[in-house]
């Protein structure tokens, strides 16, 4: 099982993925692991800056960035649990690159496990006058997200989730599940 805190949602990942909703982004999940590896609490996440985003990949652009990252993150003793990046339109699931990509992450962090979002988004227009604002669907392992930025437009979002872990590289599909309610 993991949580995704709602206000991480709604500060971090969903605005990171729609600012450039036709193009692939990422970034790092920041949580605490329970007492077993599919127990895990999604706290905060970070889009990664400095990344080349394309429709179809995304990759780091500067690396002594991310290298400049991931030292403060383990100085602060921020706990790294896993990334996320956007496949516009979809595919819900891994490719062969996003999970060697996983496997060198999971070796340079020294991790036993590594949580990998993905988040599909898909933009959409409305024919007739819809109510701003947002709505989240539970389904059985995914999470949707229906989001209304304006009376004839918005975007469906999904999320899936999934462990690879290390040295075997094992994938297992986790189950996702969050609050619609948040404070700021």
């Amino acid at each position: 099982n993991v949580y995704i805190d709602p206000t991480c949602l709604a500060t971090s990942i969903i605005p990171s993925v729609i600012e450039e909703y036709h193009k692939e982004t990422s970034g790092y999940l920041i949580g605490s692991n329970g007492s077993r590896a599919s127990r895990l609490r999604i706290v905060s996440a970070y889009p990664i800056q400095t990344d080349h985003k394309n429709p179809t990949w995304v990759e780091h652009g500067n690396v002594s960035a991310v290298e400049r990252l991931d030292s403060v993150m383990k100085t602060m003793n921020v706990k790294l649990v896993g990334g996320f990046h956007s496949h516009p339109e979809g595919p819900n699931k891994l490719s062969r690159s996003d999970i060697d990509f996983v496997s060198e992450k999971l070796e340079e962090h020294s991790l036993p496990s590594w949580l990998e979002l993905i988040v599909s988004v898909k933009r959409k227009e409305y024919r007739s006058k819809q109510e701003v604002g947002w709505l989240v669907k539970s389904h059985i392992k995914k999470l949707g997200l229906t989001i209304k930025t304006s009376p004839f437009a918005g975007f469906d979002v999904t999320l899936s989730g999934f462990w690879i872990l290390n040295p075997e590289r094992k994938v297992r599909e986790a189950r996702l599940w969050t609050s619609q309610r948040y404070n700021f």
